[in-house]
């Protein structure tokens, strides 16, 4: 299904939540889904000298990416299955870094997508993923109390969506695919510090039951179990 501009470069803007996770150190980095390029926009700003290569299933989008200027090279096809970067000639065979801004949800098989890009990475390599949160409370409201499950143009429940997850289940897709996590924490919280402690303590409170619905996402940085030595 092919998807809209607007709904390719929406998703929070450049995503500064999870470009403060890509290492300084890093020299070559992999965009999977790159969609129209905001978030190697933002990772060009901050680190010039890193190279940015991306890949997006859809052509249009692919091409507003390109023409934007920040990555080395955009290639149009579905991760995976088609490009393989290093067969053009001109990619790095290996990244230190590769990123999945909202991307695993999307496809029908999650876990060869991981696998190949753990092929791809430089020893000592990361993942970044974030995750839309199917946990999260605006969703779960949805589900308990007005009892429907209803698929929408965006959102957690995004109609092109093919795979829902928890933090736990999102962990597991990672470490059945191979990969030591090293962080995993929530992202876009529905009540961030500006909200009175009066209305988040009586929230907070309840405890475990609720832990982790206030995240719109999960982010994940995670590197191949091999790696890690």
């Amino acid at each position: 299904m092919t998807r809209d501009l607007e709904y390719l470069d929406r998703p929070l803007g450049q995503r500064a939540e999870v470009a403060v996770h890509v290492p300084s150190s890093t020299k070559c980095l992999l965009d999977v889904g790159c969609g129209t390029g905001g978030f190697g926009t933002l990772v060009r700003e901050l680190l010039p000298s890193t190279q940015l290569w991306g890949i997006e299933p859809d052509p249009q989008a692919a091409q507003v990416a390109q023409t934007a200027g920040a990555y080395n090279d955009i290639v149009q096809g579905q991760f995976p299955d088609q490009p393989n970067p290093a067969a053009t000639g001109h990619w790095p065979s290996k990244f230190d870094c590769i990123v999945f801004n909202d991307v695993l949800e999307h496809m029908l098989k999650p876990d060869e997508a991981l696998a190949a890009a753990a092929s791809l990475l430089a020893p000592q390599g990361i993942l970044i993923a974030s995750i839309p949160n199917v946990r999260y409370l605006r969703n779960l409201f949805e589900l308990l109390v007005l009892r429907d499950w209803e698929y929408k143009d965006n959102g957690i429940l995004d109609r092109t969506h093919l795979r829902f997850f928890t933090f736990r289940s999102a962990r597991r897709l990672l470490e059945d695919a191979g990969y030591e996590i090293l962080q995993s924490h929530g992202i876009n919280m529905m009540l961030s510090r500006r909200v009175p402690k009066s209305v988040r303590r009586p929230y907070l409170a309840v405890g475990g039951a609720f832990a982790g619905t206030l995240c719109l996402q999960i982010l994940l940085v995670a590197r191949p179990a091999s790696s890690a030595t």
